[in-house]
């Protein structure tokens, strides 16, 4: 049986799948790695070893891999030099430091760059280690921080600032080149142009060199390297596609992509997202949601982005000491509003509709009768309200969706996804072959292959998406206006307007 394999460098977590040549799943794997603001690329690399290898054994020795296709989490920068080796941890889109020096400078350029200046993207992370590199917890290689000219900044000696997905595919083939899903989402594209953003990053202070080229996604940007295969198992010289960012991957592998302008999806992780595929570059005049490049040609992503979904579930789950099935079963033993007990999930910030890296998380409307069963339903409650706030940003901007396929790895519990759905008050489907960014890659693989002759007949193989959650079960207004009142507290300011019902 031949098959391709898709890798996806999650945030979390290293996913591997396997496709064979009519797009049916053969068989998947994952490894966790660090979830922070700055990893060490070692833990990816160990990460991928496990998936890849893990995947391989699952599949047997019947399976032979034909190609391999790459994806990966979004807005990170990993510094490398000529010979594509890190000068220093990766910086994650988790990272918090202020971008308001950098949203002054946008400002001339605030059109054709078509999205918000937020904390974590990579215009932000490349000018802070320029102007600032001694603010960053990392270790310093000596001469990578410009030792020998400190007056002309910090990235010196670097030779490119790759994106997560783009650094595996240089430590797999030796080849550094990016696709426009991810570079469109660094905040450094020009979408009047479609390519790197010159004016912009001269304005910023930073070398045009350091960005990569640009190819099509389903493109091949080489091939395995021996040592590179040997680590993972797989023979040398095997195609490896350029990929595309994760949350266009799992718009090809829902399926989602191959629907068209008005394809909608809700995606948890670490993060979430809620995209829709539009067909025009039509950004939002509020500057609150984002428009990336989509997965196929002439297509792009209206999206709104938390980042308190499996980011703010794993630290409850953690610091309250409990498995992710205790979690869900003492969350839902306890009613609807979590007895008044409120959880505002903003502990690394939050994107949309704050656009604030310096929100923070609490508790609120705490009681001597409440104990853990409330807490834990009211972390439920609070990750999905913030993704029920950037539905909202969503529809202000234009951007509605009659139903979501649902993608990521923090979907699966019935529970949860009802909660989901009665909160954004829209029906959730699936598709029969999941959704996931690594299905996406390995399609990406298999067009590359020409086993289909384009993406949107690839990304058909997904099936036909079936309800697993109706909304309505529950009426969540109060519990959702009770967390609003809360969220407007710790932000310090209105909402603008924000905020109005949806149908």
């Amino acid at each position: 049986m031949r098959a391709t394999l898709g890798i996806d460098l999650g945030t979390g977590s290293t996913k591997a799948a396997l496709v064979d040549d009519a797009g049916r799943p053969v068989a998947e794997s994952w490894a966790a790695h660090s979830a922070a603001a700055e990893v060490d690329t070692r833990l990816w690399w160990r990460s991928t070893v496990r998936a890849v290898r893990g995947v391989l054994a699952q599949a047997g020795r019947s399976c032979a891999v034909a190609a391999v296709g790459l994806t990966g989490q979004m807005h990170g920068v990993v510094l490398v030099d000529r010979r594509l080796r890190p000068l220093m941890p990766a910086i994650t889109w988790a990272s918090v430091r202020s971008p308001d020096e950098v949203a002054r400078l946008a400002a001339p350029y605030a059109a054709s760059l078509a999205n918000p200046v937020v904390a974590g993207m990579p215009a932000v992370t490349l000018f802070l280690l320029n102007r600032q590199p001694t603010m960053w917890n990392v270790p310093i290689r000596p001469g990578t921080m410009s030792h020998r000219r400190q007056t002309a900044g910090g990235l010196d000696d670097t030779h490119l600032a790759l994106q997560p997905k783009d650094w595996l595919g240089a430590r797999l083939t030796g080849e550094a080149v990016t696709d426009p899903t991810d570079a469109s989402a660094t905040l450094l594209w020009d979408f009047d142009t479609a390519g790197w953003h010159r004016p912009w990053v001269q304005a910023l202070g930073l070398d045009a060199a350091l960005l990569p080229p640009v190819a099509p996604s389903d493109d091949l940007r080489g091939v395995l390297l021996p040592a590179a295969a040997a680590a993972l198992g797989l023979p040398a010289g095997l195609p490896v596609t350029v990929g595309r960012g994760d949350t266009p991957a799992a718009l090809v592998g829902s399926g989602t992509a191959g629907r068209g302008a008005g394809g909608a999806q809700v995606s948890v992780g670490t993060g979430a997202q809620i995209c829709r595929i539009v067909d025009t570059v039509r950004p939002d005049p509020t500057r609150r949601t984002h428009l990336y490049c989509g997965p196929g040609p002439a297509q792009w992503y209206a999206m709104a982005a938390t980042l308190s979904a499996g980011l703010a579930l794993e630290w409850v789950r953690r610091v309250l000491r409990v498995s992710w099935p205790r979690l869900y079963s003492e969350a839902f033993d306890c009613p609807p509003g979590a007895d008044g007990v409120v959880f505002l999930p903003y502990l690394a910030g939050e994107r949309t509709p704050y656009l604030d890296p310096r929100l923070s998380a609490a508790w609120r409307g705490l009681r001597l009768e409440h104990g853990r069963p409330q807490l834990l339903r009211a972390a439920l409650e609070g990750s999905a309200f913030a993704l029920r706030d950037a539905w909202d940003a969503l529809l202000a901007a234009g951007h509605d969706a009659d139903a979501f396929v649902l993608a990521g790895g923090g979907t699966m519990d019935p529970r949860w996804r009802q909660l989901l759905a009665d909160v954004l008050r829209r029906p959730l489907t699936v598709t029969p072959h999941g959704a996931g960014s690594a299905r996406g890659a390995a399609l990406s693989a298999a067009v590359a292959l020409h086993w289909f002759p384009d993406l949107p007949t690839a990304a058909a193989t997904a099936g036909t998406p079936h309800l697993v959650a109706e909304p309505g079960r529950h009426d969540y207004a109060v519990p959702l206006a009770r967390f609003r009142a809360h969220s407007r507290e710790v932000s310090g300011r209105g909402r603008r307007g924000f905020g109005g019902p949806a149908r």
